[in-house]
């Protein structure tokens, strides 16, 4: 066993979907709960959630830049983290759930009713109000049912 302490801060560090948020849950705060994989703002809701159940609490803005800046700095990586000139970019447009009160823009994109409408990978546009454009998202949904008729 261990304690954390003062202004000692652990990592865990790991690819998407390993389980990181997982084990947090299972250890801090709920033993049979686990966010949805492959879905960053769910971990990060998860990860807050635990954090306040340790009696450590988190604006949505902290949330996020824990989750952007203060991951790459874990990484040991200076050209990705913060949107300034010279680094590498994500960048995911998301849109507040009609019903949510205009604010704090962070709050907005962590909340699981926001809508993401675009995403740019390296530049690359990969979701264009909402339609994926480098796949034929029909025909994946035409073959996936035909695919689970065939399970089920």
């Amino acid at each position: 066993s261990w304690v954390i302490q003062g202004p000692e801060r652990v990592a865990l560090v790991g690819g998407n979907g390993v389980g990181k948020t997982t084990l947090l849950l299972r250890l801090v705060a709920e033993p049979d709960a686990a966010p949805p994989r492959d879905d960053l703002r769910a971990e990060a809701r998860a990860c807050l959630a635990t954090h306040a159940a340790a009696g450590l609490h988190h604006t949505p803005r902290e949330l996020l830049a824990m989750c952007t800046r203060d991951a790459a700095h874990a990484l040991g990586r200076d050209d990705v983290g913060a949107l300034v000139p010279g680094r590498r970019a994500d960048v995911v447009a998301i849109r507040p759930r009609p019903e949510a009160l205009p604010g704090d823009p962070h709050a907005a994109a962590l909340d699981a009713g926001s809508r993401v409408e675009h995403v740019w990978v390296d530049g690359e546009p990969l979701l264009r109000d909402g339609i994926p454009v480098r796949v034929d998202a029909a025909e994946i949904e035409t073959r996936a049912g035909g695919r689970r008729l065939a399970v089920c």
